[in-house]
């Protein structure tokens, strides 16, 4: 290859670069955009609004479950290849669900649409790190915060479009858009040469199973079937856990998977992700029930959150250059922690418009916590020591089952009528993520390393 042709593999140009981000950002959208119009999709077909949240749920188990051979398939296939089919069969699967006639053939094509956007997260991955590799940080950072403000601006785009031409319309527009996404990748982005990879048959359909039963059994939670929901979603989690374990004969992670970082990178990513998915799932339920607005409205107020992560996106960059990565993750941890509880008190002491005054600026103070958490975290991943493609794979596994498990907890809430409830397991994980955090810092001190360092790797 001559210094040329390598010159265009590593510098596309930056709509090589904004094509990739949008792809990822209308892959998260496809998740959430029926998110606002739930009652009118559930009067239309003649069902509850919690059986129309199955709808929702069925998309993130999908992307779960298919998350692990994607990223194998990338290495086997070349990244932008595999990406194009992605997306082409999203716009098939998103054409079957604006003609679905019943729940039962909805849900089957948003199973499509999740296993078909499973591909996209990490052909971009791939395709960012192969052409861009003097900033990988940055361009990892920002792939980050285009799935968190693909998820949030879903809400809004689809109740727009659901108050002006109908539900239906929806699956027409996204597909409509990712089509011309396809075809400017195509043109924009070379190919990376594929890798003869192995193929880790079991561990991948391991892997696979063990997420989808973990993401399962937090949809049947949500639906009230409690004991097999439970025993589905704890049956998953020991079955990853057997799977990625370091004490494997051959481990699935290599070097990457005894890494503090990695694992401090992945449980962040998943509390951005949760988070996003109660807030933007809960809240237009919230509106729709208890206020009586109709999809427009809850999407205009909805896109209060995306707004606060573009907003804060630069900010944190800039934060993270003066206190470090992994404080800048703990100060949006710690948002996540407070925010949302905030949230759950105004929804519960006010049961009328006078919600939608203080409704934006949460929103928007929540946006900027899940954009800072899940850019840092995107910016620890590329620091990892030995990070793999099946390490970044494993590692959307996690962020897709954040949204997934999300999706259930909203379900599951729903049935205390209690608005602090709906996101108190935000806290929880914040919480949680704050304390892992913390501890990684102080036993980064005890080691005699920087904490607050600008890199968030783990240097010798």
């Amino acid at each position: 290859m001559g210094a040329q042709d390598l010159t265009k593999l590593r510098h596309p140009g930056p709509v090589a670069y904004v094509a990739l981000l949008g792809a990822t950002a209308m892959g998260a959208i496809s998740g959430t955009v029926i998110s606002a119009p739930v009652a009118q999709i559930a009067q239309a077909l003649g069902i509850d609004v919690r059986q129309t949240v199955v709808a929702i749920a069925a998309f993130s188990v999908a992307l779960v479950i298919g998350s692990p051979l994607a990223g194998w398939s990338c290495d086997r296939i070349g990244p932008r290849r595999f990406m194009v089919a992605s997306l082409l069969a999203l716009v098939v699967f998103q054409l079957g669900a604006a003609l679905a006639p019943n729940l039962a053939v909805l849900v089957a094509m948003r199973l499509g649409q999740g296993l078909a956007c499973a591909g996209v997260p990490a052909g971009v991955q791939r395709a960012l790190a192969a052409h861009w590799p003097d900033n990988q940080r940055q361009v990892m950072a920002a792939w980050a915060a285009a799935i968190g403000v693909g998820q949030a601006i879903g809400p809004p785009l689809g109740g727009a479009v659901a108050q002006w031409f109908g539900w239906r319309m929806i699956f027409i527009v996204v597909a409509v858009i990712v089509l011309a996404l396809t075809a400017v990748i195509v043109r924009s982005v070379p190919e990376v040469p594929p890798s003869p990879t192995p193929i880790d048959v079991s561990a991948l359909t391991g892997l696979a199973v063990g997420a989808g039963c973990a993401a399962v059994g937090a949809t049947l939670i949500g639906q009230n079937l409690l004991a097999g929901g439970s025993a589905l979603l704890v049956g998953g989690l020991i079955l990853l856990a057997y799977y990625l374990r370091p004490t494997r004969p051959a481990p699935l992670l290599g070097a990457a998977g005894a890494s503090s970082l990695y694992w401090l990178a992945t449980l962040a990513a998943t509390t951005a992700m949760f988070a996003m998915s109660s807030v933007v799932n809960s809240v237009p339920i919230h509106l729709s029930s208890t206020l009586g607005l109709s999809p427009g409205p809850i999407g205009l107020y909805s896109f209060a959150m995306p707004l606060g992560m573009v907003a804060f996106s630069p900010l944190a960059g800039r934060l993270s250059e003066r206190i470090g990565v992994t404080a800048t993750l703990t100060t949006g941890a710690v948002v996540l922690l407070v925010a949302p509880l905030g949230l759950g008190v105004l929804e519960w002491r006010l049961t009328d418009t006078a919600l939608l005054v203080p409704l934006v600026p949460t929103l928007f103070v929540i946006g900027c916590g899940v954009g800072c958490v899940a850019g840092m975290a995107g910016a620890m991943l590329v620091s990892v020591p030995g990070l793999s493609g099946m390490a970044m794979g494993v590692h959307n596994v996690a962020r897709f089952l954040g949204i997934a498990c999300g999706v259930g907890w909203v379900a599951f809430a729903l049935r205390f009528h209690q608005p602090v409830v709906m996101y108190l397991g935000t806290a929880v994980l914040a919480a949680v993520t704050v304390v892992v955090a913390v501890a990684w810092q102080v036993g980064r001190r005890r080691d005699g390393r920087d904490p607050a360092d600008h890199h968030a790797g783990e240097r010798p």
